[in-house]
């Protein structure tokens, strides 16, 4: 974000480093760590929220396969039940109302759904009565105006053309909407059909249940057998209990979680309308015609721009992000700003001091601006200042004169050493 190499102004890929796109979402993770988003707090966040999705799977298994046991041990206790202490006896008791309230609740529900359902059918039988009624009057006031007389005063009339077309449109138009309505009362009768049978499974469901607490007591033929029974149901009861606790949990955590995980989304929301807002008034200001502003939507979006607008737009995508993290990250390490040339492939003059003066005025001073560029003469940058200017002015394909050579030389030697 702070390097720009003068052979990749390429437009919002980070393309001045290598390698970057093996690693998934890396423009994501990269731009919202550096806006202070992605924190350790926020992984953690990610983290715990998968832990407890794995784990509220693993016990939704646990609990389908334990309530398919100890539905196999009450068939095998043969209606004969009780249990061995008070605390099972509540918990068994708590499971047996759990189960008839969802069966209640469920019921009710489709009761609902079909009140519903059969309401609406009903307002829709009612329009295309009405609808019928409409037609027919469109039609004898059409015959109407075939003989030349006004269907709504009775006078005689010369010119019907008009008139007749209107009805015809009109009749029309209630062809459409009739087919329209019985479409959606056969949509209707299809789903009355559907929560119907719901209705009549979830009553078969009532109906077992009922019928398991009305079992009269069956003969005991093997009493070790039995009270294993008898024992494995408690254990399953407790297990099951154990299990429904431990889901309510995650449910709680999973909840204040999310409300957590929504405060980082809020801020995101935050970043992106500030991107917004920056790039759209730079893409005016440097009058960027081909690029969409509905690229600016999201951060993560790309862009392209073709020409010479192509190094302008990747530095001002660079500026704006650098921008929106002092904005929304301020305390965070600041780095100086090293663009290599960003005026290398422009040709005109004017451009040229635009895009010095927009670096000059939209860089913080919190960040130190490193600029290099080749022909760079202060009496043909009017408005551009910077701070300090280094012309190099060694020979040709001669990174270091002598004399610099010279002047450093025992300090680069002292670097190698250490």
């Amino acid at each position: 974000m702070y390097f720009l190499d003068q052979d990749k102004l390429s437009g919002p890929n980070f393309a001045s480093f290598n390698n970057l796109a093996q690693y998934p979402n890396y423009k994501e993770n990269v731009l919202y760590y550096h806006f202070g988003v992605f924190d350790e707090e926020y992984y953690n966040i990610i983290r715990e929220l998968e832990r407890l999705k794995e784990s509220t799977q693993e016990l939704t298994k646990q609990q389908e396969l334990s309530n398919e046991m100890f539905s196999r041990v009450i068939e095998n206790i043969n209606g004969v039940s009780y249990t061995k202490n008070l605390d099972l006896l509540k918990k068994d008791v708590a499971r047996s109302k759990e189960q008839y309230s969802m069966i209640a609740s469920t019921l009710s529900k489709i009761r609902h759904k079909l009140i519903e359902l059969r309401n609406e059918k009903e307002d829709l039988l009612t329009a295309l009565n009405s609808l019928d009624v409409i037609d027919k009057m469109n039609e004898k006031q059409i015959i109407s105006l075939n003989h030349h007389i006004c269907p709504y005063c009775k006078s005689q009339l010369e010119e019907t053309l008009d008139l007749r077309l209107a009805k015809y449109n009109t009749a029309d138009d209630i062809v459409l909407l009739s087919n329209d309505m019985q479409i959606s009362i056969g949509e209707i009768d299809r789903k009355i059909n559907k929560q119907e049978n719901l209705y009549k499974e979830w009553l078969a469901k009532l109906n077992e249940y009922d019928e398991s607490l009305n079992e009269k007591s069956g003969e005991i033929n093997d009493i070790l057998t039995h009270r294993g029974y008898i024992e494995i149901r408690d254990s399953l009861i407790n297990e099951l209990d154990d299990i429904k606790k431990q889901l309510e949990k995650n449910v709680q955590s999973e909840k204040m979680l999310k409300k957590r995980e929504k405060e980082y989304a809020d801020t995101k929301e935050k970043i992106n309308k500030r991107y917004y807002e920056l790039m759209l008034h730079d893409k005016n200001q440097f009058g960027l015609e081909e690029i969409d502003a509905n690229s600016f939507e999201k951060i993560t979006k790309t862009f392209s721009a073709g020409g010479s607008n192509k190094p302008i737009s990747t530095v001002i995508w660079y500026i704006n992000l650098i921008k929106i993290k002092n904005e929304f990250n301020p305390s965070a390490l600041c780095f100086p700003i090293v663009f290599d040339s960003p005026n290398n492939a422009e040709t005109d003059l004017d451009k040229k001091i635009q895009v010095y003066k927009y670096l000059v005025d939209n860089v913080d001073e919190k960040n130190q601006l490193i600029v290099s560029g080749i022909g760079y003469d202060k009496k043909d940058f009017t408005g551009v200042d910077f701070d300090k200017v280094i012309t190099l002015d060694n020979e040709k394909y001669e990174l270091l004169c002598d004399m610099d050579y010279q002047e450093n030389v025992e300090f680069l030697r002292e670097l190698c050493r250490k």
